[in-house]
């Protein structure tokens, strides 16, 4: 009854107002950060750093970032408080000396999405999880090649077959990145599949495509809005619907 009677005292543009004020100083209050939490830079309510963010060239902001709070650093995306480590000291203090505090890994709507679960393999699982598929791992490639000569000898026949191709270019400037990217692939399905492809396979190029577009826009802001509002992102178009066509032509 008494809210019905404040929404006629203070009309519709008034309880609004009064509602997002009451959910600002939420946010604020929650978004508050424990002694000693690493430093970062001021934040939007709600969204945080996001479009702070360079989104064809996010590490120079994250590098800027570094200059001015130190190799240890913490940014907002959206709801998730997200703490760089950066420096070769940092990084090996965190993954090698602290190992134990630094095992798992964050949960990720958009990986959860592409992968499933508990088929996210070696990259994105977690936890025992991980543990059963790199023991498993590890045990094929002892047992079918990784520590044997036919290994050496994948990769000697790969470096022929890249050298013609770029002897077909006749000196003349290239982009060596695609040439590089088959021949690496090509020595990985050696040992996965036990063939290789022809560089000018269509499928094989479809491929590399599929995989190098996703590893981009995994790296891209799009995909930062995709884990800090997956009920909304999913619904909208945008760039980061390319991951999950990607990963379907996959």
């Amino acid at each position: 009854m008494w809210l019905y009677v404040w929404c006629q005292w203070c009309g519709l543009s008034g309880t609004l107002f009064f509602i997002f004020a009451v959910f600002l100083l939420i946010c604020l209050v929650k978004k508050r950060d424990p002694p000693h939490f690493p430093p970062g830079p001021p934040t939007l309510p709600i969204l945080g750093n996001i479009f702070s963010i360079d989104s064809k060239q996010p590490h120079i902001y994250l590098t800027k970032l570094a200059d001015v709070y130190g190799n240890v650093f913490c940014i907002r995306l959206g709801r998730h408080k997200t703490v760089f480590v950066t420096g070769w000291k940092m990084v090996k203090e965190a993954l090698v000396t602290q190992a134990d505090n630094f095992v798992d890994r964050p949960y990720s709507p958009m990986v959860t999405r592409i992968y499933g679960g508990n088929s996210a393999g070696l990259f994105f699982s977690n936890g025992s999880v991980w543990k059963r598929q790199r023991r498993f791992a590890m045990t094929v490639l002892r047992t079918f090649g990784l520590a044997k000569s036919s290994t050496e000898q994948s990769i000697c026949e790969e470096s022929q077959h890249l050298q013609e191709a770029m002897e077909k270019e006749e000196g003349e400037p290239f982009d060596p990145v695609p040439l590089l990217n088959k021949a690496v692939s090509n020595i990985i399905c050696q040992i996965v599949f036990g063939r290789r492809f022809d560089y000018s396979d269509t499928d094989f190029q479809g491929m590399l495509t599929n995989l190098t577009d996703m590893a981009y826009l995994e790296g891209s802001v799009w995909a930062l809005l995709y884990d800090a509002f997956p009920a909304l992102m999913k619904h909208l178009p945008g760039p980061h619907n390319s991951i999950f066509s990607s990963s379907k032509s996959l």
